[in-house]
């Protein structure tokens, strides 16, 4: 469940990889701590969601690394697909990428909440905010996806 939330944040294998060893050495160091008041998989979540925010942070500081061959292309362009499959890719790759240009905090928690599969409750005691804080961000986080995907999925129909 760490390893999914940190690759559907990063969309990488080796990040998510990084985010999950982390979070597990950290919650390792703070069995201690863990006194039963959350279920011990919120205590979890609240750690990978936390090491996630810290890695994403640490990512943005970094210039962007070019791939060993000089391209950024993803390799799954390569295929011929039908147009509708295409088309689909298409919107698919423009949802992700609006993703990752929402603000850390509205990404991880409609990440929570919608790939996650998780309560608004769930998702708050993870996060460490209030539910209505949560419910903000997730509302913002749509509408900032609307707003970027909307002319797009209209000029489809």
């Amino acid at each position: 469940m760490v390893y999914a939330l940190s690759f559907r944040v990063t969309r990488d294998h080796h990040d998510a990889d990084t985010i999950t060893q982390e979070t597990f050495i950290k919650a390792y160091r703070k069995l201690a701590s863990f006194q039963g008041r959350a279920e011990f998989k919120t205590w979890l979540y609240r750690i990978a969601v936390r090491t996630g925010l810290d890695f994403l942070r640490r990512r943005r500081a970094r210039p962007p690394q070019a791939s060993l061959d000089g391209s950024a292309e993803d390799p799954s362009d390569d295929a011929p697909t039908p147009d509708r499959a295409y088309e689909a890719q298409q919107l698919h790759r423009m949802l992700l990428d609006a993703i990752d240009e929402l603000p850390e905090k509205q990404r991880m928690a409609i990440t929570l909440v919608t790939q996650e599969e998780m309560t608004y409750r769930e998702a708050a005691a993870a996060m460490a905010c209030s539910p209505g804080t949560l419910a903000w961000r997730v509302a913002r986080a749509r509408e900032r996806l609307q707003a970027v995907l909307g002319p797009h999925l209209e000029s489809r129909t």
